[in-house]
């Protein structure tokens, strides 16, 4: 144990100190890489400002030093003209209030993790952030935050309710009387507000083109921890939450971070115990679950906690929140890192002969983008082509990591296009988020145009068999697929 903290709080000591932020904006051509901060009274933040007493902001910066790149040469607050905050708050289906919207900085009489977060994916970015904080405090997993899909079960003679279900339990055999609260109700009422932000996204990212969920951040499980059912279930319900919130917001790789409660420590017993090794078992490298491996991380907070409980707030203590959410910020980078070389240019182990390569052209004024994996060629030969167009709202490096056609085709030259943002009459109206213009009008389609430049290109390497040349994709991309068939079919040999 004492090894293990030692370590903890070594890593900590030993990063490098991020450097003071930069006056510059963020490049707005590319989309907002929109990051959502989840959970309830952790996530929600109560570290103290103001005072000279330890335990504030101002102490741990002007006394002790700490953080130095909180405050600038003249003793003010730094501001982060890259990263926005948002925070919406409501309860249940509410409709909330905006709480914060601005460039990140230190504003208000308490911060939460969402300060050190910010400063880590800012200096770590070049995409424009914004941090989406949508929580309030008070509110378990089991229950409140009970997400999509989660069934009904028995514990102790009484049936504990599913989503939408209510009440929280009652005896078993016995008819629910239902309240005016369901489980999942916060869970709803969350991603709704944050959903309502993102569709006016220009109005709280001024200047912003299209965005992309790149990740999530999740601080919780204080008030599990006084309900044995959902301690036991927390678990089974955090996988669930994981893949639900993906799922919702169409981003099947981004990358998840969570903390654990500051104050329980390994070895806990009891309903605290329980919920500490449910979080540990999520860790994608230490853990139990090897689909979140290098796509899920946890932040084991005790060592970071300076004294307190979660239901106290931890006192407080201003560096808790700072310690913690300089540890998640990290480590979302390194998951981050880890996606880009899996999918960034890179050669295999194959003898450096297989590659994937992200590969750029010029298309009517606008830089297009791929991701391509190349089988080794001997010279003359030609190799079978096959586009690969992902959905609405995601992208080529998720669709490269999650259909892989590479690993089932090796011998194939595989093209996974990134789409552009995109207009749908129902889900994206404001054209948010990037996809394909399956809707050929009288004018030229961007990207049948991009699909003619990169067979062109690829077909005048000599690398291809223009006879052995397909196209698949997933929803609105399988529907740009049905648009290549009527409109290139003859340059098709299936879809």
């Amino acid at each position: 144990m004492l090894a293990c903290l030692a370590l903890c709080l070594g890593a900590t000591v030993a990063d490098d100190p991020l450097p003071d932020p930069d006056d510059r904006p963020a490049d707005l051509g590319k989309p907002v890489q929109v990051y959502l901060m989840l959970g309830q009274s952790n996530m929600l933040g109560f570290g103290k400002v103001a005072g000279r007493n330890d335990g504030t902001l101002e102490h741990a910066t002007k006394v002790k030093g700490l953080y130095p790149y909180l405050v600038d040469e003249d003793g003010e607050w730094t501001i982060r003209n890259d990263v926005r905050l948002v925070h919406v708050q409501g309860s249940g289906l509410g409709g909330g209030r905006i709480l914060h919207d601005e460039f990140l900085t230190v504003k208000g009489a308490r911060i939460g993790p969402e300060i050190a977060v910010g400063h880590h994916l800012g200096h770590a970015i070049e995409a424009p952030v914004l941090l989406l904080k949508s929580c309030i405090g008070n509110r378990s997993l089991g229950w409140d935050l009970l997400p999509p899909g989660s069934e009904g079960y028995e514990f102790n003679g009484n049936t504990h309710a599913g989503y939408r279900e209510s009440p929280l339990s009652w005896k078993t055999g016995t008819r629910p009387q239902p309240i005016g609260w369901y489980a999942g109700m916060q869970y709803d009422g969350d991603i709704a507000r944050a959903r309502k932000v993102l569709d006016s996204l220009a109005t709280h990212y001024p200047g912003s083109r299209g965005y992309e969920v790149a990740g999530f951040f999740w601080w919780q499980g204080d008030k599990d921890r006084y309900v044995e059912a959902h301690a036991r279930r927390y678990e089974e319900n955090l996988v669930r939450l994981i893949g639900e919130l993906r799922r919702e917001f169409e981003a099947p790789d981004a990358p998840f971070v969570l903390a654990t409660l500051g104050q329980t420590e390994r070895g806990a017993d009891g309903n605290d115990g329980l919920i500490l090794d449910a979080m540990l078992a999520v860790d994608g490298d230490r853990g139990r679950h090897p689909d979140f491996k290098d796509n899920v991380a946890t932040v084991y907070a005790h060592p970071l906690s300076r004294g307190g409980a979660s239901n106290s707030h931890y006192g407080g203590h201003a560096e808790t929140y700072l310690n913690v959410g300089e540890a998640m910020g990290r480590a979302m980078v390194e998951l981050r890192s880890r996606a880009s070389r899996e999918a960034e240019p890179e050669r295999s182990r194959n003898g450096g002969k297989t590659s994937v390569e992200r590969e750029r052209w010029e298309v009517d004024g606008f830089e297009r983008t791929a991701l391509i994996h190349l089988p080794p060629l001997t010279p003359g030969e030609q190799a079978p082509l096959v586009f690969a167009w992902h959905g609405h709202g995601g992208t080529a490096r998720g669709f490269f990591r999650n259909l892989g056609i590479q690993k089932h085709w090796p011998e194939a030259i595989v093209v996974y296009p990134q789409g552009l943002p995109t207009r749908t009459k129902l889900t994206d109206p404001e054209g948010r988020r990037s996809g394909w213009a399956s809707d050929v009008g009288d004018g030229p389609n961007r990207d049948l145009r991009f699909f003619d430049v990169m067979l062109e290109d690829l077909v005048g390497r000599g690398i291809v068999d223009p006879e052995l040349v397909y196209s698949t994709g997933h929803s609105n991309g399988g529907g740009f697929t049905y648009t290549l068939l009527m409109e290139r079919g003859n340059r098709l040999g299936a879809v």
